[in-house]
């Protein structure tokens, strides 16, 4: 909300108060006037605000949920990737998981940069679909026990490129997402 309705809204509340005798003209003289908060409190309220805020809010939260938690996932399956994917090589694993963070200051440069040209909420959906398309097809990545060499070749060199699209998504999703909902 802007200062003006704002103001009006907690005029309004006054207006209430004033009515129903709890404010200047009440009769016991014992009622003080109520705090700002407690306006706001009774005019929309908090709960109302973060209500809508949810409402409209819901799936980027959502998914920002399960990309966080996909992210601590993989540190925490460093064993089994590393025997599927790196022939139980944790320092590519763990190579792996950290070039994602290093990533992110990147993806937050170049989404930002795309925010600013395009728009917030374009280049926040671009960052949502690259994580989200990286996570997804991380999961489809062929293994060397389920191809061989060449699978796990190529399952290794995919994990590789998805996680630095998916730092890259991330950091920009992080940016670009306060931006975005700040601005809106």
């Amino acid at each position: 909300l802007d200062d003006r309705k704002l103001l009006a809204k907690m005029q309004d509340v006054e207006d209430q108060d004033v009515k129903a005798g709890l404010i200047n003209g009440n009769t016991t003289g014992s009622e003080q006037k109520p705090s700002v908060a407690q306006r706001k409190w009774r005019s929309d309220g908090y709960f109302s605000e973060s209500g809508a805020f949810l409402k409209e809010n819901w799936v980027p939260m959502l998914a920002n949920t399960f990309e966080w938690f996909e992210f601590a996932t993989f540190a925490y399956l460093v064993d089994p990737i590393s025997e599927n994917f790196a022939y139980g090589d944790h320092v590519t694993v763990w190579f792996i998981f950290s070039i994602a963070f290093l990533c992110r200051p990147i993806g937050g440069f170049l989404i930002g940069y795309l925010g600013d040209v395009m728009g917030r909420k374009p280049a926040f959906w671009v960052a949502s679909i690259a994580v989200v398309c990286s996570t997804v097809l991380q999961g489809a990545l062929p293994s060397y026990r389920a191809g061989g060499k060449v699978g796990g070749t190529i399952g290794l060199a995919g994990l590789l490129c998805l996680r630095i699209t998916q730092g890259l998504g991330i950091g920009g999703e992080l940016g670009s997402g306060i931006i975005y909902l700040s601005e809106s």
